[in-house]
């Protein structure tokens, strides 16, 4: 499934795009561990550097920010767990 999910992100429209990086977002915070595990195995990055949806007009090029900003916050989270072992989001406070 995270690899579907990460081939929906090299979708050229920024509706499917957005879609799948909240679905990985949910699933990183709330979904099995096992899933994180594979997220941070997994070696390709979300490359969004570049990623600009022309065909949505200007909210499409407006999304394309956001979009390129949030795949790097997953990654950086993807990192984070991959270098710590461990979801510090995930932690109880209290």
């Amino acid at each position: 499934m995270a690899d579907l999910l990460i081939e929906r992100t090299q979708n050229t429209s920024w509706v499917v795009t957005f879609k799948a990086l909240i679905t990985i977002h949910h699933l990183m915070c709330y979904g099995n561990e096992r899933f994180s595990q594979y997220m941070a195995s997994h070696n390709s990055k979300f490359t969004l550097n570049n990623f600009m949806d022309r065909t949505g007009g200007t909210q499409g090029i407006d999304m394309s920010t956001y979009i390129r900003k949030y795949a790097n916050y997953l990654n950086e989270k993807r990192e984070t767990y991959k270098l710590m072992g461990f979801d510090f989001c995930k932690v109880k406070r209290g």
